[in-house]
């Protein structure tokens, strides 16, 4: 099994999403990263699609995951975390009452 680590700024990024989301959209969000731990903690080298050697991306509504995978430590180091801008936009519209 590997070890996640999440950088900082995953953090901050979801966090901002976290702020603007309505409850549905905090449901999801909530739903999305337990999934996605379960992803990468089982096999995170098949989760997602490549990019660079040795970085992914996984992408399960409404969060865009970017990840560094390291074999040889067995861990897992999530270095951007977001939900993506149109779910952003939209969140902001019901928060302002706009339909």
């Amino acid at each position: 099994m590997f070890h996640l680590e999440w950088l900082d700024k995953a953090t901050s990024e979801l966090t901002d999403g976290w702020l603007i989301a309505d409850s549905s959209l905090r449901a999801d969000i909530t739903a999305a990263i337990h999934e996605i731990e379960r992803r990468l903690l089982r096999a995170p080298e098949r989760a997602g699609e490549s990019r660079a050697p040795g970085t992914r991306v996984m992408i399960l509504y409404p969060l865009v995951v970017s990840f560094h995978v390291n074999t040889r430590t067995d861990t897992v180091l999530i270095w951007r975390r977001q939900v993506p801008s149109a779910t952003r936009r939209r969140c902001l519209k019901t928060s302002a009452g706009v339909r």
